[in-house]
């Protein structure tokens, strides 16, 4: 079927998740399209791709060849959907995080407002985050310092001591 590039075309490839490839446009738009950017544009030859990542449908890349006798093919239909898998990807990484510092910086909003002492360290236990009442409570004046302490510094702020309360060497 013949297709004239426009929004619903676009919609229709991202939720189907199926390319269009018009090697040769040879359908004049219609009178109601005559105004439009494509009717302009002219193509010989388009693409509609759809952009998904993670499952997740982000929309449809649409590329236009004007060039007469520059007519697109399955090679290139290819290179598009590989491209567009790449650009969904970038595009999805960038909403998460975004996403992330978000959230980030609605939980330490959060966090600083507790009168608790609250720490979180990575897997290898260094410190990356300490809210404000726990860095005054060590004596430090960001999670910059506390995480970069060295292991003396800390001993001689604070006694260490095992789970049943023996100290520590």
């Amino acid at each position: 079927r013949d297709h004239i590039v426009g929004d619903a075309v676009g919609v229709e490839v991202g939720e189907s998740g199926r390319s269009i490839l018009m090697p040769d446009v040879s359908v004049a738009p219609t009178e109601e399209v005559d105004d439009s950017l494509y009717a302009r544009l002219a193509p010989k030859s388009y693409m509609l791709v759809p952009l998904a990542a993670r499952g997740r449908s982000l929309g449809s890349l649409t590329l236009l060849s004007t060039r007469e006798g520059r007519n697109y093919g399955k090679a290139d239909l290819a290179f598009a959907e590989t491209l567009a898998g790449r650009c969904a990807l970038a595009i999805d990484n960038a909403r998460l995080h975004s996403e992330a510092s978000r959230t980030r910086d609605e939980l330490q909003a959060m966090l600083d407002g507790v009168a608790d002492q609250v720490t979180a360290q990575d897997r290898t236990g260094s410190v990356v985050y300490a809210n404000r009442a726990a860095l005054e409570t060590m004596g430090f004046p960001s999670v910059e310092a506390l995480a970069t302490a060295s292991v003396d510094e800390l001993r001689a702020r604070f006694d260490f001591a095992a789970e049943h309360g023996d100290p520590l060497g």
